[in-house]
C-alpha cells in the first residue's frame, strides 16, 4: 500500500523511529472490513507527548510527539476517490463509515451486569470485608485497560489517523472530531499535509537517511523539475 510507504518516509525523514505493525485482528464491530496499517513512531528528541497538542495535527506539532500509535486510512484501502474531495457532506460520511474502532483492534466494552458481583448489605457493616470485596472486584482489566505506572497521558502514545482529506468548515469538522473519538482516535493528520512536507524536504543533491523508496522516486522527479516544490501557504494548509 503506497499510502503506508509515504507515511513511513515522512515520519523518518522528520527523525522519528518507525515500525509498522502486524494486522490487528477484526474487532466485534462491521463485518467484512480490513483492519487499518498501523505503525508505531518514537521520536528521541523528546521524552514526552505535549499536553498542548490539538485534534488537527500539522508538521509543526511533531516536535512535540514523543511516541504514538498511526493509523493509516488512504485510497487503497477505501473508496475514498477525488469526487469526495469537493463535497464536503460525502466526505464527513465517508470519514463516519470507515473510521471505526474495531478496525483499529479496538472493541465496545459490552454492558456490566451487576449480577456478576456479590455485593450484598452486610458488606455495609463490615468494613474488612468491604474493603476485601472492592480489591477483589476493582480491576484494570474489567474497564479495558492493563495494569501500569500511575497515569501520565503525556507518556502514552498519542493514537493518530491519516487520512485522505478533512471538512474545511468548522462545524463539519466538529461532528468528524467527535466520531473520531468517540473511536479512540487522539489526533488527526491529512496525506496532503504529510505529502507538501516531504516534497518541501527531499533535497535532490543531497543523500539523506530513511524514506526508502519514497523519497528516492521524490528526489529523481525534483532532479527532472517534473514537479515544484509545494507554496507555503497555512491557510490552505489548514482546509485540506
Amino acid at each position: 500500500m503506497v499510502e503506508c510507504e509515504v507515511v513511513e518516509a515522512y515520519f523518518e525523514i522528520n527523525g522519528f523511529l518507525a515500525r509498522k505493525n502486524p494486522s490487528p485482528p477484526l474487532g466485534i464491530g462491521r463485518k467484512n472490513i480490513d483492519p487499518l496499517p498501523e505503525f508505531t513512531v518514537y521520536n528521541p528528541k523528546t521524552d514526552q507527548n505535549s499536553d498542548k497538542l490539538g485534534f488537527r495535527l500539522f508538521s509543526g506539532d511533531l516536535m512535540q510527539v514523543h511516541s504514538a500509535q498511526i493509523f493509516v486510512l488512504g485510497w487503497e484501502n477505501t473508496s475514498f476517490s477525488n469526487s469526495l474531495l469537493s463535497s464536503e457532506p460525502r466526505l464527513v460520511k465517508f470519514l463516519r463509515q470507515e473510521v471505526d474502532a474495531s478496525r483499529m483492534g479496538l472493541s465496545e466494552q459490552e454492558p456490566d451486569n451487576p449480577q456478576n458481583h456479590p455485593f450484598s448489605n452486610s458488606l455495609l457493616s463490615s468494613e474488612p470485608r468491604l474493603v476485601k470485596f472492592l480489591r477483589q472486584e476493582v480491576d484494570a482489566s474489567r474497564m479495558g485497560l492493563s495494569e501500569q505506572e500511575p497515569d501520565n497521558r503525556q507518556n502514552h502514545p498519542l493514537r493518530v489517523i491519516v487520512v485522505p482529506a478533512l471538512p474545511a468548515r468548522p462545524d463539519r469538522m466538529n461532528v468528524v472530531e467527535q466520531h473520531f473519538r468517540k473511536q479512540g482516535v487522539r489526533g488527526v493528520l491529512t496525506l496532503k499535509s504529510i505529502l507538501e512536507n516531504l516534497f518541501r524536504q527531499t533535497l535532490p543533491s543531497k543523500l539523506q537517511l530513511g524514506g526508502g523508496h519514497i523519497l528516492h522516486l521524490l528526489q529523481m522527479l525534483k532532479s527532472y523539475d517534473l514537479f515544484r516544490d509545494p507554496q507555503v501557504d497555512m491557510f490552505l494548509d489548514n482546509q485540506i
